[in-house]
C-alpha cells in the first residue's frame, strides 16, 4: 500500500492531542483550525510526491501539478479523520500557489513541524489578551508581535521561562520540581522590581516543559539568566 491508496499513511501524529473534533486552542477559531489540519496534511502529502526541502518547492508547472494531487489527499485524509470523530467534513479546499505553500512550509519547520504555526496569517493580529501557551510560543517563534500588550508581555515572560529552564535543565533536570518552584521563584522576585502593569506570566509547570523542549529557538536574543537569580 502507498499514499496514493492511503492518504494517512504519511501523517505523522498530530501533536497537540484533540479536546473535540478539532483542536481548539484559546484564540484561534475552529476554521482556523480546521486550515492548519489541511495545510499539515498538505505537507505531508506532498512529501509523499518527491522530497521537500526547507524551503518549499520550484516555481514550476510540476510543482502546481505536486500540489494539486496533495489537496486531493489532503482533504481525503482530513475526511476520514473527521469522520472517526463523528464529524462530516465537507469543506473543500483549493490547491495553493506555490508562493503560499512554500510560505507555510516555512512557517512549520521553523516552529518544529507545531499545526498552530499554520493558521491563518491574519489570525495573529487579533486583539486578544489571553492567547493559548502554544499560541504564544508559535508567534514569539516567528516573530510576531501580538497587538494586545497583555499578550506581548505573556511572550516575553515565555522567552524568559524557556531562557530560564534553559539555563538550569542540565543541573536540576529538565522536568524536575525543583527546577520549577527554582523558576517560580525567579519570577516572583523579577516581579519585585516591576509595576504591576508590566509583571512577568508565571506559567504552569507542564506549559514549560513542553514549550521548553519544543521551542528552544524561543530563548535566542534573551538576556542570560545571572548566577545569583536562579
Amino acid at each position: 500500500m502507498n499514499a496514493r491508496d492511503n492518504p494517512e499513511i504519511s501523517l505523522q501524529p498530530t501533536p497537540l492531542p484533540p479536546s473535540s473534533p478539532f483542536y481548539a486552542s484559546r484564540g484561534v477559531t475552529q476554521d482556523d483550525w480546521e486550515e492548519a489540519e489541511f495545510l499539515q496534511r498538505l505537507i505531508h502529502a506532498a512529501e509523499r510526491y518527491g522530497k521537500l526541502p526547507d524551503r518549499g518547492l520550484p516555481a514550476t508547472p510540476d510543482s502546481e501539478a505536486r500540489l494539486v494531487y496533495a489537496t486531493e489527499f489532503a482533504q481525503k485524509a482530513l475526511a476520514k479523520h473527521a469522520g472517526t470523530k463523528g464529524v462530516n467534513y465537507h469543506r473543500n479546499h483549493t490547491a495553493p500557489t506555490v508562493e503560499a505553500f512554500n510560505l507555510a512550509v516555512a512557517r512549520y519547520r521553523k516552529c518544529g513541524n507545531h499545526p498552530l504555526a499554520l493558521i491563518p496569517e491574519d489570525r495573529w493580529l487579533s486583539p486578544i489578551p489571553g492567547w493559548d501557551g502554544h499560541m504564544l510560543a508559535v508567534t514569539a517563534t516567528l516573530g510576531v508581535e501580538l497587538p494586545h500588550p497583555q499578550a506581548r508581555r505573556d511572550q516575553e515572560s515565555l522567552r524568559l521561562a524557556v531562557k530560564f529552564y534553559e539555563s538550569l535543565q542540565f543541573t536540576l533536570g529538565p522536568k524536575s520540581a525543583k527546577l520549577y518552584r527554582a523558576y517560580e521563584k525567579f519570577i516572583a522576585t523579577a516581579n519585585n522590581y516591576l509595576p504591576a502593569n508590566l509583571h512577568h506570566t508565571t506559567f504552569e509547570r507542564r506549559v514549560i516543559e513542553q514549550l521548553a523542549a519544543w521551542f528552544p529557538a524561543l530563548s535566542t536574543g534573551v538576556s542570560d539568566i545571572p548566577a545569583s537569580s536562579r
